[in-house]
């Protein structure tokens, strides 16, 4: 998948406090755009389908914050190892207002050829601030995809160099190293989970 980087974007000029500078970002997989409006006519899309590692998200300076950032899937593989979910880092966010999501992508599956399972998108190098924030702000690593026949699970995404500074929020805040992937049915071992710190 295409990666995303070098993003500055501000805070909105004619809107409410709590609107964020952007609703999404997305690589691949996870664009989650169902129709685009150019002029007047809306224009469908088709489903994306990732081919190899899902694309990575970096450097991205939001005024006030995101609803979502989230890394592409990597593509399953029919012959050998899946390949790795995209990861997100870099990202700086002055004032953020409401709830936030951060999370890698999840890597594709090994489903042939006695492959490892793809490993989970990082997280890494977010600095969030705010004076006031209205939700929930989740951090989480991608989880690993899974091994085929001999071959291990991919590893979970791991969250590193995060800081937050919140003066008040209203809501929760947590991070959560991905998942890792299962081994495949004759051997292998499990995937390790995703770490946090460091």
């Amino acid at each position: 998948s295409e990666a995303i980087n070098d993003v500055n974007i501000g805070k909105p000029i004619y809107a409410l406090l709590a609107i964020p500078s952007v609703g999404r970002i997305g690589t691949g997989t996870e664009a989650d755009i169902n129709n685009v409006r150019l002029g007047g006519a809306n224009h469908n899309t088709n489903d994306f389908a990732p081919v190899s590692d899902g694309g990575d998200i970096t450097d991205i300076v939001l005024a006030r914050g995101a609803s979502v950032i989230r890394g592409g899937e990597g593509a399953s593989n029919n012959a050998g190892d899946g390949f790795d979910g995209g990861s997100v880092g870099g990202v700086n966010v002055a004032e953020c207002v409401v709830a936030m999501t951060i999370q890698g992508g999840r890597g594709g599956n090994s489903t042939g050829g006695g492959g490892t399972g793809g490993d989970g998108g990082l997280v890494e190098r977010i600095t969030i601030a705010g004076k006031f924030t209205d939700g929930n702000i989740l951090l989480q690593g991608g989880n690993a995809g899974n091994g085929n026949t001999t071959g291990s699970g991919g590893s979970g995404g791991g969250i590193s160099a995060a800081s937050l500074n919140l003066l008040q929020i209203d809501g929760n805040v947590t991070f959560t190293g991905g998942d890792g992937g299962d081994s495949g049915d004759t051997a292998g071992n499990g995937g390790l989970g995703g770490a946090l710190g460091g």
